[in-house]
């Protein structure tokens, strides 16, 4: 009989285990949902772009209007393929909604030739460190669209269908809201 107890314990510290586990899973989800990887602060409005063309020209997106930002390089493989695909459909929406958008380069020698850049970006290649200080880029490309402070959407890497979809939407969305 002493088997069947050892047996039944065990099987009770499982179950035990597996709820303690189960919660701690929860915990960390939500804690990962709040958690933004494009920010370094979260809790802080974030600033809008501004920085210099590669003409010089000082650039500062109006700061009560949407804006999206998309970090990449020339030489990156995946801003590459991302270039040639979903970006430009997604700057044509961005556009449409009424967002300001700006390119930035890693540095002034990785910049974009202007025929790469679609026609409602502008690149920024030398940004202000007060702004650029807000991100924390680990990935290239990344691209973040922000309405009243706050990230409303961001993609890391390059930019799936699913993605496309989901930007479009929120683009769309802030189209709306600014045309009321």
């Amino acid at each position: 009989m002493s088997w069947r107890r050892a047996i039944d314990a065990a099987l009770f510290a499982g179950l035990l285990l597996a709820v303690a586990l189960r919660a701690d899973l929860r915990r960390l989800e939500a804690m990962a949902r709040q958690r933004n990887p494009v920010l370094r602060t979260p809790a802080v409005a974030l600033e809008p772009p501004s920085g210099r063309d590669l003409e010089g020209r000082r650039f500062v997106a109006d700061s009560r209007k949407c804006w999206a930002a998309r970090f990449a390089d020339p030489g990156c493989l995946y801003c590459r393929q991302d270039d040639g695909a979903n970006w430009p459909t997604l700057a044509r929406e961005l556009a449409a909604a009424g967002c300001a958008m700006v390119l930035v380069p890693p540095s002034l020698n990785d910049s974009y030739i202007q025929d790469q850049i679609p026609g409602s970006v502008e690149q920024i290649a030398l940004v202000s460190n007060v702004w650029a200080g807000q991100f924390r880029i680990n990935y290239l490309p990344t691209t973040i669209v922000v309405d009243g402070g706050e990230v409303r959407w961001y993609g890391l890497g390059k930019l799936s269908a699913g993605d496309l979809k989901q930007a479009i939407a929120v683009a769309s969305a802030l189209g709306r809201i600014k045309a009321r």
